[in-house]
């Protein structure tokens, strides 16, 4: 496997919520809380990540410290009302 050097880092994420999330253990918010924390610990130690999330409640990733100039953009799919989150993570 080869190695590459990112020079803008990206993260891109459809993480499951609802019946699919509670499956799994842990309400989504809160899954979805610990991971991005984790996330943003990674990015403080190199250039600002962007990023794209889809998910219904953008309150939870804008709550996430480290995730900056986001931008909410409410779409349905299927359907379902949710959201894609875009912005930076740390830098």
């Amino acid at each position: 496997m080869r190695e590459l050097d990112a020079q803008r880092p990206v993260l891109l994420s459809n993480p499951p919520y609802g019946r699919r999330a509670d499956a799994a253990g842990g309400t989504p918010d809160a899954t979805l809380s610990e991971v991005l924390a984790r996330v943003a610990d990674v990015a403080r130690e190199g250039p600002a990540w962007r990023v794209g999330i889809l998910y219904p409640r953008p309150e939870v990733v804008r709550a996430v410290a480290g995730f900056e100039d986001l931008h909410v953009t409410s779409i349905r799919m299927r359907g379902l009302a949710t959201a894609l989150v875009t912005g930076t993570v740390n830098g």
